[in-house]
């Protein structure tokens, strides 16, 4: 009897281990967090996503909203922060003017990819969306245009 009860015993370890081996799909692996964290220490309000072949990370350091994008190596990717209209290069400024007679802006960052900065803004209306993009700090490019869901 005492055999019969190691042995189902055993063989619960062995299953459960088995099913958790894989652990949560969503997890952010510890090279990737690890990396996140040494370089940047100071962040707060932390949150994790998942997208498959890389992950991103969106938090506050020094009031200020920040994403970063890592690959499965823990290499970063790029990264992005929030930024005001009044902050954009006066070129990229007086293009916008013309969009926002039928548009109101609802996300502006900045990013950087490598050494390659640029800007991202997200235009809309009642019925649709846009979201114009610049490399060069002189002129926007339609990145892409939608219908917004009702």
């Amino acid at each position: 009897m005492k055999k019969k009860i190691i042995s189902m015993l055993a063989a619960l370890v062995l299953i459960t281990g088995t099913v958790f081996a894989n652990g949560d799909k969503n997890a952010i692996p510890v090279t990737v967090s690890d990396a996140f964290r040494q370089s940047f220490y100071l962040a707060t309000d932390i949150r994790w996503e998942n997208f498959g072949t890389y992950y991103k990370v969106t938090f506050l350091e020094m009031n200020k909203t920040m994403s970063v994008f890592y690959s499965d190596e823990a290499d970063v990717m790029g990264t992005t922060s929030n930024t005001l209209s009044d902050k954009l290069p006066d070129a990229l400024q007086a293009g916008l003017k013309s969009w926002l007679q039928n548009y109101w802006i609802t996300d502006l960052a900045k990013y950087q990819v490598g050494d390659k900065p640029g800007f991202l803004v997200t235009l809309e209306n009642a019925d649709k969306k846009v979201v114009l993009k610049s490399t060069d700090n002189q002129h926007w490019q339609v990145y892409s245009r939608g219908i917004k869901d009702l």
